[in-house]
């Protein structure tokens, strides 16, 4: 193996959680088989996901309202490598989220857009080590997540818990009670449309490599601490996590191509508004799917990788994902 081995862009990502919350990792560039030169880089990764499925406590059911959310998260990130061990970077994402969902009034379709929450990451790899025939390194990161973009989507889950009291106290007339029963219940909520959480959060995670010739084996991990949010909404903590085996099919000093099968997961809790759980919001996944990835001259890297979900459990009623499709480009300066 030489200094010029292929460098293999890795995601923790991914971005989305499985709900319509559609929380996003943050996009991470790792030079696994090589420690990476000191100096800049920047790229964009896009992460598409399309929603259809309706699910009550993970049991698929009757999307009669023909209920959808595409949501899309590009972010554009920017980084510096102090050291060969040790760097910076800055990710600030832009979501667009188009929908259909089903209300007391009717049918409403709409999108919503703009900045998400820009984060500040710290990268640093302790352990590295290659032989001839054997690469394994170990990366951590750990960052901090703010509240850059608008989370006043929330204030809808205030609009539902005062027409729930208002319901149970008996103020709903006969007329509006039956168009309730007889309306399809959403599956799109206000903290599935807000651009972000709201709340200053922490990021740490992890990442292992190892290679013995060709063949290669990946497992990254990030875990987001949730702050108390704007509005007296907390969002839970999520868990993300990938692996996956892959083989190298072309090894050449000026240009390299990989591909890989992934397995990724998310699981995240309930949240809270007002000190009080919501049961519509806890969730957890497992995809699978395929992931391509190239290099040219160990400065510009691409990779794009389908996912489909394999187990999905929910609590209450939550639009589930059907597909997602990831992509990024690099450049190395």
């Amino acid at each position: 193996m030489t200094r010029n081995l292929f460098i293999l862009t890795s995601f923790f990502a991914l971005p989305a959680m499985l709900h319509a919350c559609d929380l996003c990792g943050c996009a991470l560039v790792t030079h696994h088989d090589r420690l990476p030169n000191a100096g800049l880089y920047t790229g964009i990764s896009e992460q598409f996901t399309r929603y259809k499925t309706m699910q009550e406590d993970g049991r698929v059911i009757n999307n009669d309202a023909r209920q959808k959310l595409d949501s899309s998260i590009t972010q554009i990130f920017l980084g510096y490598n102090i050291t060969q061990s040790f760097g910076v970077q800055v990710n600030a994402p832009f979501i667009r989220r188009v929908f259909r969902r089903s209300e007391e009034a009717g049918i409403e379709s709409g999108s919503v857009g703009g900045i998400g929450d820009v984060s500040l990451l710290a990268n640093w790899i302790p352990v590295f080590h290659q032989t001839n025939e054997l690469t394994f390194s170990l990366k951590l990161t750990a960052g901090l997540k703010f509240p850059t973009g608008d989370s006043d989507r929330v204030l809808e889950e205030a609009a539902e818990a005062d027409s729930e009291a208002a319901e149970a106290a008996g103020a709903e007339s006969e007329v509006e009670a039956e168009s309730m029963e007889t309306a399809p219940e959403s599956g799109i909520h206000g903290h599935d449309l807000a651009l972000c959480t709201g709340s200053v959060d922490g990021i740490v995670g992890g990442g292992a490599y190892v290679r013995w010739q060709d063949l290669f084996l990946i497992g990254d991990v990030q875990y987001a601490i949730r702050g108390h949010g704007k509005h007296d909404y907390d969002f839970a903590n999520d868990l993300l996590w990938s692996g996956g085996v892959g083989v190298y099919l072309i090894d050449r000093n000026t240009h390299r191509l990989a591909v890989q099968f992934v397995a990724s997961g998310e699981t995240k809790g309930e949240d809270e508004f007002r000190g009080v759980r919501s049961d519509d919001t806890s969730a957890s996944a497992v995809f699978l799917g395929p992931k391509i990835s190239a290099s040219w001259r160990d400065r510009l890297t691409a990779d794009v990788e389908l996912d489909i979900p394999v187990h999905q459990e929910n609590s209450g009623i939550q639009i589930v994902t059907d597909y997602r499709l990831r992509a990024a480009i690099s450049w190395s300066f």
